[in-house]
């Protein structure tokens, strides 16, 4: 595992992987809630073959799970892992909601609640890529973006609050915060489990709410369904997630291509806390 660095621009840690030196395009891979960036650096290497002269950054989400739960919360949680667990490296891309004065039941105002906190860490990510484009010379259409679970969440608000237009946006296994005011639209693919769209599965719902936000705000999207899984990344994901990246960035087919088909599977495991 690497060792992450500090962006002096937004204060994040990262990890760079794939094309370090001159890249003609840029990957963000935003990892889910509870993980650290360690969770996409499994994937970067198979993302990395198949997006070639792509810079890959894999940043950590600014708060740990330590930071945002009551003590009492935090002591059971610590039971609860294995021997030499650090709770630390348990993340969240948003801090705790404001909910002072708020009615619990009254979903909008816990939601433009939980939206205020989405976007803090949507100014603090574009920081981070604002300083890796112009450090390159590259442009927003340069840029993707890829979130798995509350990464997705991340990369899809992110995706549309930029001013100039990102390349792509993967949002795996996430969804929309309304209220959502975009800048820009995007390309976007939806990656979604179907055993998270079974009926009694809260994403089924946050599922169908998201293509109805994305369709009202004229944002394009695809989506793929993928089979028997649920909240979870598999080989075929990977290559659906890569092959519209470069359809949408205009990367070339990888030169290996047969030696990609041959290669070892993906097969991400969940973090080694």
């Amino acid at each position: 595992m690497s060792e992450p660095i500090q962006d002096p621009a937004s204060g994040l840690r990262y990890v760079a992987a794939g094309t370090t030196e001159n890249p003609k395009h840029i990957l963000v891979m935003l990892h889910g809630a509870g993980a650290d960036y360690s969770e996409m650096e499994q994937a970067a290497p198979f993302f990395a073959k198949r997006l070639p002269d792509t810079l890959i950054l894999l940043p950590d989400a600014p708060y740990s799970f330590a930071d945002l739960l009551p003590p009492e919360e935090v002591e059971e949680l610590k039971k609860s892992l294995p021997a030499g667990a650090d709770i630390n490296r348990m993340r969240s891309w948003f801090g705790a909601a404001e909910t002072k004065g708020i009615d619990a039941d009254d979903e909008e105002d816990m939601g433009m609640a939980a939206a205020v906190k989405v976007q803090e860490t949507v100014h603090t990510l574009h920081d981070l890529i604002d300083a890796q484009l112009q450090k390159f010379h590259l442009k927003d259409g340069d840029l993707a973006l890829y979130g798995f679970s509350q990464g997705g969440v991340l990369a899809l608000a992110t995706g549309v609050d930029r001013y100039e237009q990102t390349g792509a946006v993967v949002c795996h296994s996430g969804y929309t915060v309304d209220p959502v005011y975009p800048f820009s639209r995007p390309q976007t693919l939806l990656i979604v489990g179907a055993q998270e769209l079974d009926e009694d599965e809260p994403m089924q719902e946050k599922h169908e709410n998201t293509k109805s936000t994305l369709e009202d705000l004229d944002v394009p999207f695809r989506e793929y369904i993928a089979p028997g899984i649920g909240c979870g990344m598999n080989e075929k994901t990977a290559e659906i997630a890569t092959r519209f990246i470069r359809s949408e960035l205009g990367i070339p087919e990888p030169a290996a291509a047969v030696a990609l088909a041959a290669a070892k599977p993906f097969a991400p495991k969940p973090p080694a806390f």
